[in-house]
């Protein structure tokens, strides 16, 4: 709060503040747990998907996300434009055993754009690289804002394996 001596306002800064993004770390935890039970006993895989580089959002990290299905024990769902988003490498993407789901889009690293496989500056070169090298054999989705890019982001992939 700030008051002035004679100036007769004053002014508060209303935040969150920490406490309430410890709450909100804290029932996602929770939440999460009480699903990967319900998960488990349905006898499917849970996959946390990792975010894009918005603020607010969580699991942008994708060091920080394994570290929190390693704990909870549930998988990922690997967004590749959001991890090249968020500043990982092509390389560095499927250095986590814990992935089951992987979606598919490009982007030119600035914001989560979901365009044409191909359209972007990701390598998919690398990244079909290191997923067989990671002997991915989980699922692979193709994750595009757009219906017609689709047909264009399967015909890019065609031509690369």
């Amino acid at each position: 709060m700030e008051c002035r001596s004679g100036s007769g306002t004053s002014r508060k800064h209303a935040h969150y503040g920490e406490k309430i993004a410890d709450n909100i770390l804290k029932y996602n935890l929770e939440s999460l747990v009480e699903c990967a039970d319900y998960a488990q006993d349905l006898g499917i895989y849970m996959c946390v998907e990792n975010m894009p580089v918005i603020e607010g959002l969580l699991y942008q990290d994708l060091n920080e996300l394994n570290s929190l299905l390693e704990e909870i024990e549930v998988y990922m769902t690997l967004d590749v434009g959001h991890a090249h988003n968020s500043g990982f490498s092509s390389a560095q993407m499927f250095d986590y055993s814990l992935i089951k789901h992987v979606h598919l889009s490009d982007n030119d690293g600035t914001f989560d754009q979901h365009n044409a496989l191909g359209t972007g500056n990701i390598d998919f070169n690398s990244i079909f690289k290191n997923m067989a090298e990671a002997q991915y054999d989980g699922i692979v989705m193709v994750e595009v804002k757009d219906p017609r890019d689709v047909i264009q982001s399967l015909n890019f992939i065609e031509k690369m394996v």
